[in-house]
């Protein structure tokens, strides 16, 4: 019986302390920074460039396990799914943080390009940087400005 007792009061905290988990979770939702045109806008030279460095880091980590991890093992239709991946998000290596800044700052100048997020974005100059057809550009950014990206 006393352990039935224990064991009751045990879960019950338990249970209080999970659902106050879940409630500090939910708030620190709501606190969640923004991305895109609505942190762009706001954030000072310096912080768009720690912002760049960061996803530049990511996104390299990424690159390699993909490169070295993944790749081998992957059949003809999984290289072949993956070297699309590499043409959809593409990731030029001889450009400055500078100049992709610049290039997210010129293209959040048009009210237009406002509503785009910041990976699309990204992708977008990347795509400008790499020299890649104007027409596939413009159709990019025509299915961004609609939500289709």
């Amino acid at each position: 019986m006393r352990n039935i007792a224990r064991n009751t009061i045990l879960l019950f905290v338990g249970g209080i302390l999970g659902a106050c988990l879940f409630a500090c979770l939910g708030a620190a939702e709501q606190y969640r920074p923004t991305t895109g045109y609505a942190f762009w806008s706001k954030a000072d030279d310096a912080n768009k460039l720690v912002y760049l460095t960061g996803y530049s880091d990511a996104e390299q980590f990424h690159r390699l396990a993909i490169d070295t991890r993944i790749q081998p093992l992957c059949t003809d239709e999984g290289k072949k799914a993956v070297a699309e991946f590499e043409y959809r998000f593409p990731m030029p290596t001889q450009v400055t943080l500078a100049q992709e800044k610049q290039g997210i700052d010129e293209f959040y100048k048009d009210w237009r390009n406002q509503s785009i997020s910041m990976i699309t974005v990204k992708n977008i100059v990347s795509m400008q940087i790499l020299g890649r057809p104007q027409s596939e550009i413009d159709t990019y950014i025509a299915k961004a400005r609609s939500g289709q990206n």
